[in-house]
């Protein structure tokens, strides 16, 4: 996960590319806006394909079991947990063509018809689909019936195979989405994780969480995005930050902000087929995806959250659940809509959601821990978290220690954050979260410290299918 909040000077060349003669950034506006893109679009399911077999047929034997979960008589290949089916040849699936009793893979896409790309203006008939409350129409949830899109985090914190099927237990828990972390430092991919994911699963929304803009150069990351949405249409966001572990362990700084908005136009356009002047070249891909692959940035700073508004389709916000905290985040990332002259209410919005599943004793203490010598858990991934704590009627100092927080305190900063609790606890929380703020769509961010950050998120997935997805489809 990688954020950052720190507003730096607008305009500045991005310090890790080197001024050369000649090199000059094209007389454009900064950040010019978009048009607005309207209505809804049908997706196809995505690639069903083989398990991976070892030479001469023999299964491997990967998958990594879910707590709970009792293995069916005559289970082959998957050790503690459900039989795998035979494999077969991989096929393309029709549109809406999932197989029957499984949710439909359907993504509202906010303000974009069949067909229509970045930059072509609506009919009028497509605005009057979209309507005033567009961002809180929410198609093709994980579990049928449930009132709110969950998707979660999972780090690759294991041999690529091993992730691509612990993703697809993910999809069989009634997950809506899945986040891939973005860290070259461990050796494994993200975009090879997530066409290998698209490639074994059918409807699951597939992402990095998130990618940067340092490390990949915009049309790289265009390119990226449009292969994974072939491969999986309609399925496919890209998320952009200015860079967090990833950036600091390739010795490079994070983005400036004003780099980052240059960035997302250029993909976007690109995205839509579009030229896209960057830095003083005129980029463009010769083979495009429609519709294209929605490019949000994850943000949490005031400043942030109006650059996602004024450039991006959407935000992947951290602000915790307070609904104070969250309508003021909102008035951001309308601030910076309106500025550019787009509709705040065709932005797409997922809330990340800081979780712990376990008793309340051990899940609450996460406040008074560090994440990494001189980062205190409340720091990460970003300070804005103590602002919105702020703003929830919070007081905790930037430079506090966290041993100094008393557990009365951390467990109402855990009430403001995010899910920290049992499973049923989880729950609730998150149907309160959605009656008091009507949020339809979150990103379960397991807590953890630096070291564990590659752990999977068995608990947290394993809560899901038995409690949370069920209590949220109930309560549908």
């Amino acid at each position: 996960m990688q954020l950052h909040v720190r507003d730096r000077a607008a305009g500045r060349r991005h310090p890790h590319r080197p001024h050369r003669a000649g090199h000059q950034r094209a007389d454009v506006p900064h950040h010019p806006p978009l048009r607005e893109r309207r209505g809804a679009v049908r997706t196809a399911g995505g690639l069903h394909a083989s398990h991976p077999r070892r030479p001469g047929g023999r299964r491997r034997a990967h998958h990594l079991p879910l707590p709970g979960r009792a293995r069916r008589p005559g289970a082959r290949g998957r050790p503690g947990g459900a039989g795998h089916p035979r494999p077969r040849r991989a096929r393309l699936r029709r549109p809406g063509g999932d197989r029957p009793g499984r949710a439909a893979g359907v993504l509202g896409v906010r303000g974009h018809p069949a067909g229509r790309g970045h930059g072509v203006p609506a009919a009028a008939g497509d605005r009057a689909r979209a309507g005033p409350h567009a961002r809180h129409r929410r198609q093709g949830r994980g579990l049928p019936g449930a009132v709110i899109a969950v998707d979660i985090r999972v780090p690759v914190g294991r041999p690529v195979p091993e992730v691509v099927d612990f993703v697809a237990g993910c999809e069989r828990a009634g997950f809506h989405g899945v986040g891939i972390h973005d860290h070259h430092h461990s050796g494994r991919d993200v975009y090879v994780t997530l066409a290998l994911a698209a490639a074994a699963t059918a409807r699951l929304v597939l992402y990095p969480a998130t990618t940067n803009p340092v490390t990949r150069h915009p049309l790289v990351l265009a390119a990226t995005a449009n292969a994974l949405t072939e491969v999986a249409p309609g399925r496919v966001l890209l998320t952009l930050a200015p860079g967090f572990l990833s950036v600091e362990r390739a010795g490079e700084p994070r983005a400036r902000r004003a780099y980052l908005g240059e960035v997302v136009t250029a993909v976007r356009r690109l995205l839509a087929g579009q030229v896209a002047a960057f830095e003083g070249h005129e980029l463009r891909m010769n083979n495009t995806t429609t519709p294209p692959a929605r490019v949000l940035v994850l943000a949490s700073g005031p400043r942030m959250l109006e650059l996602a508004g004024e450039v991006a389709d959407g935000v992947l916000m951290l602000a915790g659940l307070d609904p104070q905290a969250v309508a003021v985040a909102r008035s951001h990332v309308a601030a910076g809509a309106r500025r550019a002259g787009r509709d705040p209410a065709a932005l797409e919005e997922i809330l990340i959601v800081p979780t712990a599943v376990a008793p309340f004793e051990e899940a609450q203490a996460w406040p008074r821990r560090w994440f990494r010598p001189g980062r205190p858990f409340l720091a990460y991934p970003s300070p804005a978290n103590l602002h919105w704590l702020r703003v929830a009627g919070l007081d905790v100092p930037e430079d506090h220690r966290p041993e100094d927080l008393t557990p009365a305190l951390a467990a109402r900063v855990c009430d403001a954050l995010g899910l920290f609790g049992p499973a049923e606890h989880c729950a609730e929380r998150l149907l309160r979260a959605r009656a008091e703020t009507g949020a339809e769509h979150v990103f379960l961010f397991p807590a953890h410290t630096e070291a564990t950050g590659y752990d999977l998120p068995v608990a947290e997935v394993a809560a899901f299918r038995d409690v949370i997805g069920p209590r949220l489809a109930a309560a549908g």
